[in-house]
Formats: C-alpha cells, sequence, structure tokens
C-alpha cells in the first residue's frame, strides 16, 4: 500500500515548542525557541524539547530513540549517527554543526526516518532516494517543513513540496 509523508508533522523534525499562557510558537533550535518565548513572554515561559529519548554516558551520546516516519520507536548508537548529527538534527546548540557535511546530514534524517537505501555520496544518495538538489539541499540545511515524500507500492520514493 502507497503511504504519504508531510514530514513537518511526524515526530521526528525536532522542533523545540515554547509556551507561556495563551501564547505559543515553535523553532527548529533550542536557541531561536528561546528567544522567540523570551521576546513573546518575558522570563516566564516552558521550553520543551523534541521527542528523542538520548542515552549518555560520561557527558556524552551513547545512543538516542526516536519514531520513524511509522511512528515506530528505533534506536541509533552514536556509531551510527554521531553526537554532532544528533545535536545539529535535534537543535542543541553545537560547536561541531559547521564541520557536517550535508550528505552526512542528509543520510543521517534518512536513517532516522527508516528510509535509507544506502549511498555515501551526494550523487549515490540523490539516485537511490530520488532526491532532487533542492530536495537534497533542503534536507542537509534541515528546512523541510511542508515537504511530503510519497512511497509507491513498488517502494520508489516521490517528494514534493
Amino acid at each position: 500500500m502507497a503511504k504519504s509523508y508531510t514530514l513537518e508533522e511526524s515526530a521526528v523534525t525536532g522542533w523545540w515548542v515554547w509556551s507561556c499562557g495563551l501564547k505559543g510558537g515553535s523553532a527548529t533550535n533550542k536557541d531561536d525557541a528561546e528567544a522567540a518565548a523570551k521576546k513573546a513572554c518575558g522570563d516566564s515561559f516552558v521550553l520543551t524539547p523534541p521527542p528523542v529519548d538520548a542515552q549518555i554516558y560520561r557527558g556524552h551520546l551513547a545512543a538516542f530513540t526516536v519514531q520513524n516516519l511509522e511512528r515506530e520507536r528505533v534506536t541509533f548508537s552514536a556509531g551510527e549517527v554521531s553526537e554532532d548529527l544528533f545535536q545539529y538534527l535535534f537543535g542543541f546548540a553545537n560547536e561541531g554543526a559547521a564541520k557536517l557535511k550535508p550528505v552526512a546530514i542528509v543520510v543521517a534524517l534518512l536513517k532516522i526516518w527508516g528510509i535509507y537505501r544506502g549511498g555515501d555520496s551526494e550523487e549515490a544518495v540523490r539516485n537511490q532516494h530520488a532526491l532532487s538538489a533542492d530536495v537534497f539541499g533542503r534536507l542537509a540545511k534541515r528546512k523541510f517543513g511542508g515537504l511530503k515524500l510519497a512511497v509507491a507500492n513498488d517502494g520508489k520514493l516521490k517528494w514534493s513540496g
């Protein structure tokens, strides 16, 4: 059966949510959410992180658990998705983000979403996942709000939005 997903509505986009009284909003990282909350609410607000369970060992990421696009809980070790990638994808402050390669970011997202089909280079990943240069760039920059993914009965991927 074919399936469709709107990525901004998935449980794995890494949105930080803020609220105070009747006001609220969200942002893709902690710093932006906190700044928006302070602007709207002053110093009295609640900040909720993305729905991810992290296992920390001696101050470093050991593993984390999230929901994939099918809402199944999946766990990744820091060997599968690095600590820098984890921090970047889920909107935590990260000094190593500038060193991340776009292909590593896209591969990590595809793994988390449960649709990774292989590839190490940008060309291979784009071919394996039917990604245009535009969609690849949006994924690498975490600008995939409104992006839609359709998985056909034969397993082919189609991106739109």
